[in-house]
């Protein structure tokens, strides 16, 4: 039998800030942890709209994700988080933008590539400190353990799931979701 006889285990970001306001959230957190060099991971969209977030500091935007991020997105975003030696990472768009920034969290400078995390806690350590910022709703990316990345060669979604993926705060502003179809 199933259900409630079986035990689970229910993981969530330590900090989420939730409903209409709250994005100064972010720009709060980092300050509180002195941080200064920032890495925002957004399609081309969201990175035209940063400054909603209120970032002081050396902010570096990777504006390029695509609705279906692909393994040579995925280096592009990791060639750009290897020069830039973001303290944090910030995922500001939908599902697809907060998976690579997990991945963008956790990989540079760690000696491990993609294909040596792929599956259930493979990642060694996280890199940089991780915020979600969702600007659709449905996917629960923000709170997610878990990133997908398409091989192009195979077609198939690569998996990563690792507790050194969930974000150290998560902000779920509604007021952000105003101007999706």
């Amino acid at each position: 039998m199933s259900g409630l006889s079986t035990p689970i285990e229910l993981v969530r970001p330590p900090r989420i800030a939730l409903g209409s306001g709250t994005l100064p959230a972010v720009a709060r957190f980092i300050a509180e942890r002195g941080y200064s060099r920032i890495l925002v991971v957004a399609d081309a969209f969201n990175a035209a709209r940063v400054d909603l977030l209120g970032l002081a500091g050396e902010v570096t935007v990777f504006g390029a994700v695509k609705p279906e991020p692909d393994v040579p997105n995925l280096d592009a975003l990791l060639a750009v988080a290897l020069a830039a030696r973001p303290e944090v990472v910030i995922g500001f768009g939908g599902g697809s933008a907060m998976d690579l920034a997990k991945l963008a969290a956790v990989l540079p400078g760690s000696g491990q590539t993609l294909a040596e995390v792929v599956g259930p806690e493979k990642v060694a350590r996280k890199g940089a400190a991780l915020v979600q910022v969702p600007t659709t709703a449905g996917t629960g990316s923000e709170a997610g353990t878990r990133a997908l990345v398409t091989d192009p060669v195979t077609q198939n979604k690569l998996a990563v799931q690792s507790l050194h993926m969930l974000a150290d705060l998560a902000v779920v502003d509604p007021d952000l979701t105003l101007t999706v179809p």
